[in-house]
């Protein structure tokens, strides 16, 4: 699953809530999630803020396990 998709479902949020969050569209969102376009640096950066991850747990596939874990639930 993408990495994005599945932060944002970890943090409880639908696309349109993510989307108002960091100010662009709900289609945004869906197609950063479906690697159709990838979020610049600064937009990567602050969808990690808003969705309690890393820059590289929402750029990659990640499995759902792997955010699971006691050291990324710190985080």
């Amino acid at each position: 699953m993408n990495g994005l998709k599945l932060a944002r479902l970890q943090a409880g949020l639908r696309q349109i809530d993510l989307a108002k969050a960091v100010d662009v569209s709900e289609s945004q969102i869906a197609k950063w999630e479906t690697g159709r376009l990838t979020p610049r640096q600064e937009m990567a950066e602050r969808l990690a803020q808003v969705l309690g991850a890393t820059t590289q747990q929402i750029s990659s596939d990640y499995d759902l396990r792997a955010l699971r874990t006691p050291e990324a639930m710190a985080r």
